[in-house]
């Protein structure tokens, strides 16, 4: 029940975040600072800050089973919950600037993954890595 961090050109695993039951799908926020991740086996999303130290920084409640997740420009991610069939919206602007208030550290990290699974990095200042996914 993990996320791994891993070095974007030699692939070498750099950390190991813990998160919720069963993650399932993991996306970066608009502020592409925050990473989310469904927890499949456990009605929340953790989100982990890959700025400071890679920390998961909160878990939220939504439905049952929470799967796939979709950010809107505006900010909002849509979590869908397979097992109750509910779609909850969190508002991550406001949630990210709370976070960002109780950090330090403002150097910024992107990562994004494509629709197969696949990590694809985007440039980053001053590092750059992926993040991937696992079943554990």
């Amino acid at each position: 029940h993990e996320v791994w961090v891993l070095d974007g050109e030699t692939l070498e695993l750099q950390t190991k975040v813990a998160v919720g039951p069963y993650p399932h799908s993991c996306l970066v926020g608009a502020d592409q600072r925050h990473l989310y991740v469904s927890n499949w086996g456990g009605r929340s999303v953790s989100i982990i800050d890959t700025v400071d130290n890679n920390r998961r920084v909160r878990d939220l409640t939504v439905g049952l089973r929470p799967n796939d997740m979709a950010l809107a420009p505006d900010g909002r991610l849509f979590v869908a919950c397979a097992g109750d069939n509910t779609v909850h919206v969190l508002q991550t602007r406001a949630l990210e600037n709370v976070l960002r208030r109780k950090s330090h550290n403002e150097i910024g990290i992107a990562s994004n993954f494509s629709p197969q699974d696949r990590p694809a990095a985007k440039k980053a200042t001053p590092m750059q890595f992926q993040i991937y996914r696992a079943y554990l």
